[in-house]
């Protein structure tokens, strides 16, 4: 049976699709299998891997024939504007009455069961956001570490549990963080207000933006350059980090956020 991860914010910029990357990555090193399924209409993560994008995972929600593509020992749904026509077709089935978004959940928990793992990338919002978080068996929200992205995390969780997703393990991850004061205030924060859910925080990292533009992930770098070296070091760390606070079944990580951490 297939672990299903979703990388989910409705707000942009956290390093949503680069953690889904590096995460997919990361657990096919460990010798896993994983798919990684990019459900975001942009097609971020086929692009973020170096991927063709094409219509393989409008097929496989559509219940169609399709054809993973495969590269650095994990296989990928990837997407493109065919996306977008899939979301508005499921959109369509479930206001008909057609199906439910428990009745796609179940179809999208059936394209990895052939895999230890399948990573989400989710759109921002959506149909295809919501079922993700349904069918997801962990809950990964990257978050920067300023005052609008907390409020945006508030409003996630407050979204999760209105999808009746509550009691789904979820990680919070901060993302792009730099000593200052500020970031250091919301980190503290974060630990202070959902205690056990809240992971290292993954540093900004020059050499990572960098080998995202290059269609790399950060396990491929070979650039250490000095100046860059400890921060893709401490990234590095971070990721490891979140794949084995996944991949560990005694992580205390389950259970509801209560309303006093929304």
């Amino acid at each position: 049976m297939t672990h299903i991860i979703a990388c989910a914010n409705s707000k942009g910029g956290v390093l949503k699709t680069t953690t889904a990357a590096t995460l997919a990555h990361k657990l096919a090193l460990m010798d896993a299998g994983v798919i990684a399924i990019d459900a975001d209409p942009q097609g971020s993560l086929s692009m973020v891997l170096g991927l063709m994008p094409d219509n393989s995972f409008a097929a496989a929600i559509a219940g169609n024939l399709y054809i993973p593509q495969h590269a650095r020992g994990f296989d990928t749904l990837t997407g493109n504007d065919t996306t977008k026509m899939a979301i508005n077709e499921t959109a369509a089935h479930i206001a008909a009455g057609a199906l439910t978004r428990a009745d796609i959940a179940a179809h999208l928990r059936e394209l990895g069961h052939n895999y230890d793992y399948t990573v989400i990338d989710t759109p921002p919002s959506g149909i295809l956001q919501e079922i993700a978080i349904l069918a997801a068996d962990t809950i990964v929200i990257p978050v920067v570490l300023d005052y609008l992205a907390l409020a945006g995390l508030g409003n996630m969780l407050r979204m999760i549990c209105a999808l009746g997703a509550q009691h789904t393990r979820t990680i919070i991850l901060p993302t792009m963080y730099i000593r200052s004061r500020e970031s250091e205030y919301n980190l503290s924060l974060l630990h202070e207000t959902y205690p056990g859910h809240v992971c290292t925080a993954v540093p900004y990292c020059t050499a990572a933006r960098d080998a995202a533009a290059n269609a790399q992930t950060i396990w491929e770098i070979k650039d250490a350059r000095s100046n860059r070296s400890a921060t893709l070091a401490a990234m590095r760390q971070a990721y490891e980090e979140l794949a084995h606070w996944i991949t560990r079944t005694d992580q205390d990580t389950d259970g509801a956020l209560t309303d006093e951490t929304q």
